[in-house]
C-alpha cells in the first residue's frame, strides 16, 4: 500500500515532477468553505473528428467556474487519436455538486490555441463510488455537432477533520493563514513601499502558490488572507516573502521567513509569530492547519 500511494504521490506541487496542481484562494478573507477533499484525473485519449489538417490536441482541464486550469501537454505529434496516460492531475473539490470541465484544444506555435470542444463530467457521480475508471464523454463545439469523444479516470479522495497536530498521514489538505507583521523595520537603504504583499512559495526558487492582495504600508501592515493547497510531502519548507504591493515587476524582498511545514503544523504552545529574515527586524503571524486525505479508502 505505501509503494502505492507514492506511486500516487510523488512529493508537493511544484516539484519537477509535477504540474502546479495547488488551488489558489486569490482573496484577503478567510474562504467561505473548506476543500471536502481533492480529485485525481488522469486522460488517457482523445479521438477527434474532423476533416481539417490534423490537430495537435492538448487538454484544459477545470473545475467549472474557477479561474485555475490545469493543462495537458500537447501531442508531441498530429494527430487524430492523442494519448496522455503518464499526466495525471490533480484538483480541490469544495462541492460534488460541481463539475469537472474538459477543454479539447489545437495547438498552434504561432497562433493562439483553438478549442475543439468540450465535455463535461458531473462530480456528484463521485458520491458512493470514489472511482470511475474508462469514463468516455463526447466532446461538443458549443451547439454543433460532435467533434469526438475524451477517455477518463477520476479519483476521489475525501479529506478527514483538522488536526493542530497532524498524524502520520502524508498527504493532505493544508490551510495556511497569513494575518499580520509587527515591529516590521524594513532597510533604510531602501525605498519605503506603499503596498506591501506576500507570496508563498514550497522552496526559495518554486513558483509561486499564492499572492496577498497589497496591504498598504500601515503600522502593522495586515493580510488576514487564508489560502489551501494539497500536499502530499509535510517535509517541504514554505517560504514566505514579504515584498512590493504595487508592482509585479519588482525583485525587492522587504524580509522572509523559512518555515518547514512541519515545524508550522506542529507548532507548540500555539506559537503564531516567526522572526523575520532578510530586514532590520520583524515577526510575521502565520498559523496552518492539516487536514488527511483518505487516500487508502480504497485500493
Amino acid at each position: 500500500m505505501a509503494s502505492f500511494l507514492h506511486s500516487l504521490f510523488f512529493g508537493c506541487f511544484g516539484r519537477k515532477r509535477r504540474s502546479n496542481s495547488y488551488e489558489r484562494i486569490p482573496s484577503n478573507i478567510p474562504p467561505r468553505r473548506s476543500a471536502i477533499g481533492a480529485v485525481r484525473v488522469v486522460i488517457q485519449a482523445a479521438n477527434i473528428q474532423s476533416k481539417l489538417l490534423k490537430p495537435r490536441p492538448f487538454v484544459r482541464l477545470r473545475v467549472q467556474g474557477r479561474e485555475e486550469i490545469a493543462t495537458i501537454s500537447p501531442a508531441k505529434d498530429r494527430t487524430y487519436s492523442a494519448n496522455w496516460f503518464y499526466e495525471p492531475k490533480y484538483l480541490l473539490v469544495y462541492s460534488l455538486d460541481e463539475r469537472l470541465e474538459f477543454e479539447v484544444m489545437n495547438h498552434h506555435k504561432i497562433v493562439q490555441p483553438r478549442l475543439i470542444g468540450q465535455a463535461m463530467f458531473p462530480l456528484y457521480y463521485l458520491d458512493g463510488d470514489m472511482k470511475k475508471i474508462g469514463e468516455e464523454r463526447t466532446i461538443f463545439k458549443h451547439s454543433e455537432s460532435p467533434k469526438g469523444t475524451i477517455l477518463f479516470d477520476v479519483f476521489y479522495y475525501p479529506a478527514g477533520m483538522a488536526y493542530e497536530k497532524p498524524p502520520s498521514s502524508k498527504t493532505g489538505i493544508v490551510s495556511l493563514h497569513i494575518q499580520e507583521v509587527r515591529h516590521f523595520k524594513w532597510d533604510l537603504y531602501s525605498e519605503q513601499p506603499i503596498k506591501l504583499s506576500v507570496t508563498t512559495s514550497l522552496g526559495w526558487n518554486s513558483p509561486l502558490i499564492h499572492h496577498t492582495v497589497p496591504s498598504y504600508f500601515i503600522d502593522p501592515p495586515m493580510w488576514n488572507s487564508t489560502f489551501e493547497f494539497l500536499c502530499f510531502d509535510r517535509s517541504s519548507t514554505v517560504v514566505l516573502k514579504i515584498v512590493d504591493g504595487e508592482s509585479s515587476k519588482t525583485s525587492a524582498i522587504y524580509g522572509h521567513i523559512s518555515v518547514p511545514l512541519q515545524e508550522l503544523l506542529a507548532a507548540e504552545d500555539g506559537r503564531e509569530w516567526w522572526p523575520l529574515s532578510g530586514c532590520p527586524g520583524g515577526e510575521l503571524k502565520v498559523t496552518a492547519e492539516w487536514r488527511p486525505l483518505e487516500a487508502d479508502s480504497y485500493p
